[in-house]
């Protein structure tokens, strides 16, 4: 889950961005021969895709010049846009189920030259659910139910951190950073990390936003390891933090999102992967030792993990979605027990779209 860029400026006009949809034949993976270096799917967008979501199986959300486009992960097929008029989207996330129709919702936070605001969008149609007032909000995460109503609600955070009924969109409480926060994340459903720009991580209880503890860390952004552990990344390292302690830290240059994994590799031990803007890495979680790098041959702008497409017994458990400025790949994660390399993709393959559709995008610069 990181991870939106704010942008400064806003263009006034609304443009037409043409999008190329490239399918790509792909046949799944026996479970006696895991193939590597397959495409599950791609798309070629002529405009910037600014960051990458993956709430389940069934969405893709990517904001898109400054909209939100969704996509259907297996297929890629495009299941709606939101592009508000005059307004830009800077972030979104995907919630589990917000009421009764069974649908999962999309949050995202809206800008215009007036305002900035919260909406909750249906998982279906794009439509907005509620809207609530939210000046500088800039990071977005969803959180189980903690309102007693059984559905996913919603963490945000600028100067403050808030909890917010997914339902409703009622604040359920907000506390002050004294500070701009710069990362969050949530290690389980009590518990959540944030990093304020004054260098330090706190640690909140979910429930009630009471400040649990803090230490001494000038992270850029965090991702989840385990219930009382975060991934702290910054422009020089990545290390493993835990409430009072920091674990162990490795020399990475400008990472922006890892992921917790399963044993990838046939060690017995957990793995994460790390992903800047050119390589991949696999580390080994408990002593932060680098297991393996591949290099993505392009300028990747965000990346996500989702559950396996395809079924098989020897897939890792996760497939890969990366985008850089014109690519979106879904990427099969399926490799041979034996080796401890997973797989490797080349981004910048030159392809032919058979394909056109059409969508209005806001611009910005």
């Amino acid at each position: 889950m990181k991870h939106a860029e704010v942008r400064s400026a806003l263009l006034v006009a609304v443009l037409a961005v043409t999008l190329l949809v490239l399918p790509i034949t792909y046949s799944p993976p026996s479970t006696a021969s895991a193939a590597l270096n397959q495409y599950v799917w791609m798309k070629i967008l002529n405009t910037t895709i600014s960051s990458i979501w993956v709430g389940d199986a069934n969405y893709t959300v990517v904001i898109v010049g400054g909209c939100v486009l969704a996509v259907n992960t297996s297929s890629s097929a495009s299941l709606w846009e939101f592009a508000p008029e005059n307004a830009t989207v800077l972030a979104a996330a995907v919630l589990g189920m917000v009421n009764t129709d069974g649908l999962y919702g999309i949050s995202c936070i809206v800008a215009n030259r007036s305002q900035t605001y919260l909406a909750l969008l249906n998982g279906s149609s794009g439509s907005i659910v509620w809207t609530l007032p939210a000046e500088n909000t800039t990071l977005l995460a969803t959180v189980a139910n903690r309102t007693g109503d059984n559905f996913t609600d919603l963490i945000a955070v600028d100067t403050t951190i808030r909890l917010i009924d997914g339902a409703t969109g009622r604040i359920i409480w907000e506390k002050a950073l004294n500070a701009t926060g710069t990362a969050l994340t949530l290690t389980n459903s009590s518990l959540v990390a944030t990093s304020c720009n004054d260098t330090r991580i706190l640690w909140w209880n979910v429930s009630d936003g009471t400040l649990l503890a803090q230490i001494a860390f000038n992270a850029t952004q965090l991702a989840t390891w385990n219930a009382s552990a975060v991934i702290a990344l910054n422009s020089s390292h990545v290390s493993l933090v835990t409430l009072t302690n920091i674990l162990w830290t490795l020399p990475v240059n400008n990472a922006f999102t890892a992921f917790s994994l399963s044993d990838v590799n046939g060690d017995g031990e957990a793995e994460l992967l790390v992903v800047n803007s050119s390589t991949a890495f696999w580390v080994n979680a408990s002593s932060g030792v680098l297991l393996h790098r591949v290099a993505l041959n392009g300028s990747i702008v965000d990346a996500a993990t989702l559950p396996p497409i395809w079924a098989n017994t020897s897939d890792c458990g996760y497939e890969l979605v990366v985008g850089n400025d014109t690519v979106i790949a879904c990427l099969d994660g399926a490799f041979p027990q034996t080796q401890r390399f997973l797989w490797t993709a080349n981004l910048t393959e030159a392809t032919r779209a058979t394909s056109l559709l059409h969508i209005s995008a806001l611009a910005v610069t």
